[in-house]
């Protein structure tokens, strides 16, 4: 059965869709048709490559500029995660582009030649209804953390649109504590 135009989802995700249509005007008709079905959040996941990360940032832009505003929902859209913003990607802007991406362990289905863990690397965009709160706008973590014996070494998106390279160390910023996939939380 086709859900009229006047049906809206509280959550609308896409998940590796994008990369696998033909053309941009097709995209373009997808994403459009997604955030007219989205009342809150648009959840967008492709491959953590440089080539998944513009068509994310291109759907991102598409959705931030769209004129066309839903006869259902009038609020304005900002980026909810990761990008602190909604200004141009400073990772695609940069001399030398990354994309921003995440990267998730998991265990297949325990077939006998499929045992051991793998880890799927992914970008992603949620876009939201409504007007983002200032006070929710903190500079995110866009790389691994590199961990030394006394300091951390972070890259951050920042709220301004710039990437800032940050060193964290006791001295200058506080205890802090280093957690790792095998650390234990008390």
């Amino acid at each position: 059965p086709c859900l009229g135009p006047q049906v809206q989802f509280d959550v609308v995700v896409s998940a590796y869709a994008l990369s696998e249509l033909p053309s941009r005007a097709d995209r373009i008709e997808v994403i459009q048709n997604l955030w007219r079905k989205t009342s809150h959040f648009l959840v967008l996941v492709e491959n953590g490559t440089k080539a998944g990360h513009r068509l994310l940032m291109d759907a991102r832009n598409l959705v931030l500029g769209e004129k066309e505003k839903s006869p259902l929902d009038l609020r304005p859209s900002f980026v909810f995660a990761p990008c602190p913003h909604e200004l141009p990607c400073p990772q695609l802007n940069a001399s030398k582009s990354l994309a921003c991406s995440f990267s998730q362990a998991y265990h297949p289905i325990p077939f006998n030649w499929n045992k051991k863990p793998k880890e799927e690397i992914f970008s992603m965009v949620i876009l939201a209804r409504g007007a983002p709160k200032e006070a929710n706008r903190w500079p995110r973590i866009t790389q691994p953390v590199l961990k030394r014996p006394r300091h951390v070494h972070c890259h951050l998106c920042c709220p301004d649109g710039h990437m800032q390279h940050a060193v964290v160390t006791a001295r200058r910023h506080g205890r802090y504590r280093r957690y790792d996939h095998q650390s234990k939380c008390r």
